[in-house]
């Protein structure tokens, strides 16, 4: 059976949702994921063409893809797919499970649980997430993704935000009704 990061990107995006990523003391379960897949996807930064900042997304399952989007905020993606392939998933959302505090202090606000880490800008500042983590291995060690526990409940799924190309593709997904899904 495929690992979590071995399986097509869209699967494993729909199958990080209720997995946990751990940055050492901070935790959240993750609630929304995007799925961007280098073959035939045109809103994926590797669609069709490998460069020196996509490499990893042909990379091992599991590694990350850490990159400034707009020059404004870092996104995580995790890379996931079946071998000879390439894609990412991008974390969209995560709700805290350790380290609310710690979060809060990182993104100098003091938003309610269900928010700190509601979108990607605001996951990768509460996580400490930037550039420096970029091809790190989310397999093991202090910056990781333990898989889901049980199955998180209803799945949904919808066209990806943010993007221009390839709208059509329903490759987000989110936990159904979780108050900290990004608005």
């Amino acid at each position: 059976m495929p690992s979590l990061f071995e399986l097509p990107t869209p699967r494993a995006a729909r199958a990080l949702l209720g997995a946990t990523l751990v940055h050492g003391r901070v935790a959240g379960t993750i609630v929304e994921t995007e799925a961007y897949a280098a073959e035939d996807d045109p809103a994926c930064h590797a669609c069709n063409r490998r460069t020196a900042r996509t490499e990893v997304f042909w990379g091992e399952g599991g590694l990350a893809y850490v990159y400034l989007c707009y020059g404004l905020h870092w996104c995580l993606n995790v890379v996931a797919h079946p071998k000879g392939r390439g894609g990412v998933v991008l974390l969209r959302a995560a709700m805290p499970v350790s380290g609310l505090d710690e979060m809060r202090r990182r993104r100098g606000r003091d938003d309610p649980p269900e928010r700190v880490a509601s979108g990607p800008a605001r996951l990768t500042q509460a996580f400490g997430v930037s550039g420096v983590l970029n091809g790190a291995d989310l397999r093991r060690g202090e910056f990781r993704i333990e898989p889901p526990v049980r199955r998180p409940g209803r799945i949904a799924a919808g066209p990806r935000i943010g993007i221009t190309k390839a709208v059509g593709l329903l490759y987000r997904y989110w936990i159904e009704g979780h108050p900290a899904v990004s608005k």
